[in-house]
């Protein structure tokens, strides 16, 4: 059985940060809304992955864990799947450079290995080539199970070519904060392939949410350079005004 015990530390772990979201009032402008739905989808991610191996690993599998371990699958990888691409869009409001989708062809781009995972899940149930869940073998992985982990090393791989890219855009310290999210995404996946046992995926990727959250999403840091800013102007505005008089 798959030691699930990360999973579980994992939850709470969301649940406070999205706390802290709302508690600070994190909720408004585009990068608060994807940072918070990136920690939903994370959450929702964990929830499903922690239903289908606790499910799968009963033989033989009663109809009520089928239902549950089918679901589960189904809602993992369209989630997970979706979390991926939320967080580019998320790099991409951080580093104010969202006008790169405005063009038909990069958002086309963008949303077509997605588009790409809910195909594959929609056929499913007719060819059963990406997963089975049966009473008598449990969960078992088909031919188009390596399409979805492609897909998602491709947004990994985009996220993190464009975080090393985008570094000029942010401070040193959040810049390294917004990277380690996708270090420890991949390291988890290097782990949990040589260690099949071992779920990290998402205590990992809660550790770099928590960090960005720490580091990166910070409202009193907002208030303190839109007060310089304002007072900035106010100065402009006095002097201008001083002038003239």
């Amino acid at each position: 059985m798959s030691i699930v015990y990360f999973d579980i530390c994992s939850i709470p772990l969301f649940l406070m940060i999205l706390f802290v979201c709302f508690s600070r009032k994190m909720t408004q402008g585009s990068t608060n809304t994807l940072f918070i739905a990136t920690v939903l989808l994370s959450l929702f991610s964990t929830v499903a992955d922690l239903g289908m191996e606790v499910t799968s690993n009963m033989a033989p599998m009663p109809e009520p864990a089928r239902i549950i371990c089918c679901i589960s699958t189904y809602t993992y990888l369209a989630v997970r799947n979706a979390n991926n691409a939320v967080l580019l869009l998320f790099l991409l409001a951080l580093t104010r450079t969202t006008f790169l989708l405005r063009k038909r062809w990069a958002q086309i781009a963008f949303c077509l290995p997605y588009a790409c995972i809910l195909a594959m899940l929609v056929q499913n149930p007719f060819t059963h080539n990406a997963f089975t869940v049966t009473a008598a073998e449990g969960y078992t992985r088909g031919p188009l199970m390596l399409v979805f982990y492609s897909i998602a090393l491709v947004y990994g791989l985009v996220g993190l070519a464009y975080c090393i890219y985008c570094r000029r855009y942010l401070p040193r310290n959040k810049w390294g904060s917004l990277l380690s999210i996708y270090i420890l995404a991949h390291l988890a996946v290097i782990i949990q392939f040589f260690y099949q046992r071992l779920l990290v995926e998402m205590f990992f990727t809660a550790m770099g949410e928590m960090l960005i959250m720490l580091t990166i999403m910070r409202p009193e840091e907002r208030m303190d350079s839109e007060v310089g800013i304002g007072l900035i102007i106010w100065e402009g505005l006095w002097k201008s005004v001083a002038s003239e008089c």
